[in-house]
């Protein structure tokens, strides 16, 4: 099955292209629940991070997926949220790491949440 943010993005297929994430234009759903169109910031982004690494620096994926709940102010998440944090890291990093170097969990992030569509189940709980 073919990934269809990578494909529109047409970035992920060479690790070598790093996408201008922050400058991309929102194609999912409004992450501020405010009724404004406001957007998830690369600076809070970065502050959600801090302190965040492991011994060797990295940011562990699975503190991709916590961070990234987080900010969406999910408790829990489904299968389909972790597919979407895949094709985000995908997107970045060329593939699904263990880890990643704090600037591509940040724009991990943040191509999840200008992409993020909310889960496709109806009445989904996060289970």
């Amino acid at each position: 099955m073919s990934n269809p943010t990578v494909a529109a993005t047409g970035l992920g297929a060479d690790p070598g292209l790093r996408p201008d994430v922050w400058s991309m234009p929102p194609t999912g759903i409004t992450w501020c629940e405010c009724g404004e169109d406001h957007e998830l910031r690369r600076p809070d982004v970065v502050a959600r991070y801090r302190g965040r690494e492991s011994a060797d620096g990295r940011i562990p994926h699975e503190v991709v997926i916590d961070v990234t709940r987080d900010a969406w102010g999910y408790v829990n998440v489904c299968r389909f949220f972790h597919l979407a944090i895949e094709d985000s890291a995908t997107i970045v990093a060329g593939a699904v790491l263990p880890s990643y170097e704090v600037r591509d969990a940040v724009d991990i992030t943040g191509v999840f949440s200008k992409s993020w569509h909310g889960c496709p189940e109806e009445g989904c709980t996060g289970a």
